[in-house]
């Protein structure tokens, strides 16, 4: 495909999610001018972007902070590893000191 095509599907697409779901078929209808591939392309990146809306949703150090969040005794497991207390918090998150539980980690000998 050619740079070119590219440029217009990638700018009809970010045109197109900026518009609310129910206008964005108008939308394609207006700027495709019948090019059925390029409304297939566009339609074909707005699913995907759908779909991968929530595939990050949420940071691991954020699950394991509403995990933590959830029962305040400590010490806590998250995965393999034992949270022993709450070191500090800021802006970007909270830091807890965590040891690897042992007895959880299958060990590979040779």
């Amino acid at each position: 495909m050619k740079p070119e095509r590219l440029e217009q599907i990638d700018r009809i697409f970010q045109s197109a999610l900026d518009l609310a779901p129910e206008r964005r078929s108008a939308f394609l209808d207006a700027e495709g001018s019948g090019d059925a591939e390029l409304r297939a392309e566009v339609e074909s990146l707005l699913v995907a972007h759908q779909d991968a809306g929530d595939f990050i949703e949420d940071s691991a150090s954020d699950v394991a902070a509403s995990l933590l969040d959830k029962n305040p005794q400590l010490p806590k497991q998250v995965g393999q590893y034992k949270i022993e207390k709450l070191l500090g918090a800021g802006g970007m998150g909270e830091v807890y000191p965590a040891e690897p539980e042992w007895d959880s980690i299958e060990r590979c000998d040779g």
